[in-house]
């Protein structure tokens, strides 16, 4: 079942406790439940690339399709790894190694929405939705290796700068 985190910019003032920036900068990590799977099935792969060259009976086809498969599991491997989400002076920033940079405008932002989705092929395995005040969302699929406690406490920082964008100056 999917678990839903949102930072949102509500209309009133909440009077609870003192907002704070905590999390500028968050970046995916090996030391991750995910990246470490990938990690061993990257290996795995690996391994099997020498055991399948030591047979005799292993074809040419064999050996090009797992090479193509295991370089394949480390260049995402690499990639998710290189996933990096920041809090810049006006805006949400998101870059990795091998896809596109994007951009959210915090003045045009009105909530963030990051949703765990476990292992899904379509929308990966964390969702963050940003949804602009004129109600288009844009989703962000981020790979295997975010620590979810971390992208937590980001997402925290996010809807602090969403209440109260000064926060950035201090």
């Amino acid at each position: 079942m999917p678990d839903t985190i949102a930072a949102v910019a509500p209309r009133r003032e909440r009077a609870s406790e003192p907002l704070r920036v905590t999390v500028r900068d968050s970046r995916a990590r090996l030391a991750s439940i995910g990246g470490g799977i990938l990690l061993a099935l990257c290996i795995a792969l690996t391994a099997a690339i020498f055991v399948v060259s030591a047979l005799p009976q292993a074809t040419g086809a064999q050996r090009v399709i797992l090479l193509a498969l295991t370089l394949a599991s480390w260049a995402y491997l690499a990639d998710s790894m290189s996933e990096r989400l920041r809090i810049t002076d006006d805006a949400i920033e998101y870059t990795s190694f091998l896809g596109r940079s994007r951009r959210w405008e915090l003045d045009e932002l009105a909530a963030v929405l990051m949703t765990y989705r476990g292992f899904t092929l379509d929308d990966g395995f964390i969702c963050v939705e940003f949804r602009t005040r004129d109600r288009n969302a844009d989703r962000l699929s981020l790979g295997p290796c975010w620590r979810r406690d971390r992208l937590g406490e980001f997402m925290q920082s996010v809807q602090a700068v969403l209440i109260d964008p000064t926060l950035l100056r201090e």
